[in-house]
């Protein structure tokens, strides 16, 4: 079963289909495709581990998620 985790980051809409919570790469490719106008990018925070990710400011802006919700998986 995959969840569809959909939120605003800096003010732009993010979604991805995440099959296993083991593995975030969709979401990890989802954040880092909205960089030129979040200024946010997404990375592993363990390169051998895919099941967290740290998310950094390029410019040191705030990082603001709002309206988080998984489709499929419930809300967080």
């Amino acid at each position: 079963t995959c969840a569809l985790p959909i939120f605003t980051l800096n003010g732009t809409s993010v979604s991805a289909s995440v099959a296993s919570t083991s593995d975030l790469s969709s979401l990890a490719s989802a954040i880092n495709g909205t960089t030129l106008s979040t200024k946010v990018t997404a990375s592993y925070s363990d390169p051998s581990n895919k099941s967290a990710l740290t998310l950094t400011s390029n410019d040191g802006r705030n990082i603001q998620i709002t309206g988080f919700a998984v489709a499929g998986g419930g809300n967080a």
